[in-house]
């Protein structure tokens, strides 16, 4: 739903650049609906997603499409451990891939922890600004507001918990 949104606010005239906004709106929409989910389960935000994800995206669809290449040709045995040798190949290369730009200066955020209630209202936070910006509507702006104001009293509590608790 929100790649389309983003991937039309520009439109490179070259083809690389193209593909590489098209890579780039992906992952914004993505890294958008899924920080959240990050926040809660994780605590941590990768700051370079649009730098990895610029090869992550290209060599998963190409493994994709090699599992799916694996299953047809599973009773030719030499095809099929060629198909299995480049996938495994194209998997690791990503894995050491994401691993080196891990070792990046600054490329996580950690200890974001967030509760159940603080992740819901980001999502609230999300859904509202998306209606309101396509709506305009007084009532999506007044619940994206009391969302930011609700979240910021969350994490309000939270600090003086911790501090109270020290």
């Amino acid at each position: 739903y929100l790649h389309p949104k983003i991937y039309k606010r520009w439109s490179p005239p070259m083809w690389l650049v193209h593909k590489g906004w098209e890579l780039t709106s992906v992952s914004i929409a993505a890294q958008l609906v899924t920080a959240p989910l990050g926040f809660l389960v994780f605590g941590q935000f990768p700051n370079y997603f649009i730098i990895a994800n610029l090869i992550v995206i290209p060599a998963t669809t190409i493994a994709i499409y090699l599992t799916i290449l694996q299953v047809i040709f599973k009773d030719i045995l030499l095809l099929e451990k060629l198909i299995i040798f480049c996938n495994t190949e194209i998997i690791a290369f990503v894995n050491r891939f994401v691993r080196y730009i891990e070792t990046w200066p600054g490329a996580v955020t950690k200890d974001v922890f967030i509760n159940i209630y603080q992740c819901l209202l980001l999502y609230f936070i999300l859904f509202f600004f998306i209606r309101w910006k396509e709506k305009k509507d007084f009532n999506s702006l007044l619940i994206l507001i009391s969302s930011v104001l609700l979240i910021y009293a969350f994490f309000i509590a939270d600090e003086i918990i911790r501090i109270a608790v020290v």
